[in-house]
Parts: structure tokens; sequence; C-alpha cells
């Protein structure tokens, strides 16, 4: 993680203010029963992947959702692989199968950070073989040094009529709204990122109305950085060797309703790129690790100046106070919390300018 220092313009003083850097990853990854090849191919390809992300070394994004992790054997593979670096880890949602499912959602997670609270939620529609998966939306809560990032992966069906797909970003919205509401106290979300990434199955420019309504849907005011630091690229992320479509996004959600009072105004985009790092494999008769490239984003967030932020919410704090119930706060669970950095404020008195020092 690098820093930047701010000055901000307060109605008192001007405050000095750090923010935090972080690098997300989403990677659909297929280990999927049969299409995926054999256990043996599969735990090949998780051993060279996690190989190569280890290789990465301080590179590595500080936080990497997965997709298309059904298969126990070569999920744990990878994701053993990178837990020294990345010890905060989710995987096997929902905990029990439904009935009616064969599989799991595929879904993980895996952060250098603390994950202090975390939810799943299933979809409620789905069609053909999808309606033998338990396929969903999983959000988390991590802890950076001074600041908080929830972020949530999803794995949406492909090749679904608009409604299906409708409900499955309603339900993407409906959690993130609600665990936001639930985890975030109003005083920290000026030091919080909300994320949304994972593999949509919605094709940017495909002529139908699907990206809209996935930018519209999933919260009140939605960013999607390629757009705007990529002009002229096309960003395609499937088939890997020869891409032809956007289909992996990394999307930045910076008001969750229309009332403004959960929203996010420090959370900054500064890079989005496509990673190609399942074509580096080495393995033989195996060209791709997988069927989709990844996505990759850093993130700037503001640190609270007064350290760590808190872990207790209750009606008074939260953004909205419906959300909890009077007298009943939640507290989230301890966890262990990466070393800190000093804060620095000064008051200025005529200084009327921002200075940004990158530390790369």
């Amino acid at each position: 993680m690098h820093y930047r220092l701010s000055l901000l313009l307060s109605p008192q003083l001007f405050q000095l203010t750090q923010s935090v850097e972080l690098s997300v990853l989403t990677q659909n990854i297929k280990f999927i029963p049969i299409a995926g090849g054999s256990i043996d191919m599969m735990n090949e390809r998780a051993k060279e992947y996690g190989d190569l992300l280890v290789g990465l070394g301080d590179k590595i994004p500080d936080v990497i959702g997965f997709q298309e992790m059904f298969v126990e054997e070569p999920t744990t593979i990878t994701l053993a692989k990178i837990a020294v670096t990345h010890p905060y880890q989710l995987h096997s949602f929902p905990e029990t199968l439904p009935d009616g499912t064969a599989i799991n959602s595929g879904l993980a997670l895996a952060s250098r950070f603390p994950i202090e609270a975390y939810d799943f939620r299933m979809f409620t529609e789905a069609s053909g073989y999808d309606k033998l998966a338990a396929k969903g939306v999983l959000v988390a809560l991590i802890r950076l040094p001074a600041s908080f990032a929830v972020i949530s992966i999803t794995h949406q069906q492909a090749g679904i009529s608009a409604s299906i797909a409708n409900s499955q970003l309603g339900t993407g919205k409906s959690l993130m709204e609600n665990f936001v509401r639930s985890n975030i106290p109003a005083s920290a979300l000026h030091y919080t990122a909300a994320i949304s990434m994972g593999d949509f199955n919605i094709e940017f420019g495909d002529g139908t109305n699907l990206y809209q309504q996935m930018i519209d849907t999933l919260a009140y005011e939605v960013e999607d950085p390629h757009t705007t630091l990529n002009p002229g690229q096309d960003g395609f992320t499937s088939p890997p060797s020869n891409p032809i479509k956007r289909i992996d996004y990394v999307l930045n959600l910076k008001s969750i309703d229309e009332s403004g009072m959960c929203a996010f105004p420090s959370s900054v985009v500064i890079n989005h790129v496509v990673n190609f790092l399942i074509l580096q494999g080495t393995l033989k008769d195996i060209d791709e690790l997988s069927d989709h490239l990844g996505v990759e984003a850093t993130f700037f967030i503001d640190e609270n100046p007064d350290g760590a932020l808190p872990n207790l919410i209750n009606d008074n704090d939260s953004c909205n106070s419906f959300a909890i119930p009077t007298g009943s706060p939640t507290t989230l669970p301890t966890a262990v919390s990466a070393t800190s950095r000093t804060n620095v404020e000064s008051s200025i008195l005529c200084l009327l300018f921002v200075i940004h020092l990158l530390a790369l």
C-alpha cells in the first residue's frame, strides 16, 4: 500500500489529510466441474496461478475476488499459495447448500487486511443449469489502518433474460445497501470505499440496455473507472487469447442511495487495467489458466486523522437510523489490524492549494 497527502480546506483550518492506496483484482478462475477439465488439470492450474500470484511479490493486489471456485481441491490449493500475504479468506458460500442445488456460489475473497464482517445472499432467480448452483453476492468489510473498504463480488448468469439479469443486479444492490447501513458508522463514511466487482456477464456495448441497467441499479451513483481512465481502450476480458467482449468489472460505488447520507466522497480510482496474469502460465498443453482475463484497479481512500476507525455502530451512528433496531448495536469482531501510519494535521492560514505526494 502507498500513501498520499492532501491539503483539505475546512471552515476553520486547513487540514493535511493522508490517504491510503488499495489495489483490488477480480478473476474468474474456472474451477468448475466438467467444463474446467479433470480434477488433476484444475489442480495443476491452481498451483500455477497461485505461484504466479506469489511471484508478483509486493505487486500482488491487496484484495482478490475469485469467481468459479466451485471445486474444493483446486480452490484450497490456490488460496493456500497466497495465505502468507493474504491470510484473511472467505470461500464456500453458502455453507449449507439449499435444496435443489448441487454446488456452491463459487465465490471467494482473499485479503491482506482483516475481514471484520461479511454476508452472502443467494440470487432469487436463475435459469437452466445455473439453478443447480447457489450463486449470488458475497460482501465483506475490510479494515485498513485508518479506513474501511466494503467489497462485494459476484458471478451473474450468462445469456439470460433482462428480467433475470435485473433481479440478480437487485440482489447485489440490496445486499450492499443493507450491509453498509448495518456496518459503517456515519462518522466513517468519508474514510470508506464501496466497491462492486466480479464477472457480471453483462457485455459493454452489446446493443442492449443491460450495461446501463447495471450502472443504474447497483447503487445511486456508480463510477465505471474504465470509461473515464482508459478512453479509446476496449477493456475486453473474454475470451483471454482473443478477447472480444468486456464482461468483468471493478466499479466504484460513490453513493448508495439518493439521499446522499450513505456516500463515499474520498474514494477515488487512480488506475484500472485488464490483468493478463492467467496467460503467463507455462503448463504443457494449457495455454490459458482460465477463460477470463482479470480486472485490476487501485483506489485512494482518505484516512481518519485520529487513527483506526471505531468498530461499533448503533442507531445514532448509522447513515440510516432505521437500519439498526434502537438499543441493539452491532459489534464487529475483533481482528488484528495492520500497522498504521502517523497522520499529519496542520493549521495553515494563507495556503489555498492542494498537495499530492505519491510514494511509489
